[in-house]
């Protein structure tokens, strides 16, 4: 039996849901989707009412996310390498 003392209110992360209605030449070019997405998030940092300091931010954080991605597959890589004779 659980004796833990149950919250009030169910927590319940932010979340935003985005529909994406795009040509379908948009989706088969990697380059066209990325822009496509690019202005859709924007808008909707906006509409949700972001200040051009706070989508800084965000531009930022995915901006690090990327680094840390590249880097780690930069290690990936140079240990595979290293382990081959």
């Amino acid at each position: 039996m659980d004796t833990q003392p149950k919250p009030d209110r169910e927590v319940v992360e932010p979340r935003v849901t985005v529909t994406l209605d795009m040509p379908e030449q948009t989706l088969t070019n990697p380059e066209k989707f990325a822009e496509f997405l690019a202005r859709v998030f924007y808008r909707e940092l906006r509409r949700h009412h972001f200040t051009d300091n706070q989508i800084i931010r965000v531009a930022s954080e995915l901006i690090s996310l990327l680094t840390q991605g590249l880097d780690g597959y930069k290690r990936k890589l140079e240990k595979e390498a290293g382990g081959k004779t």
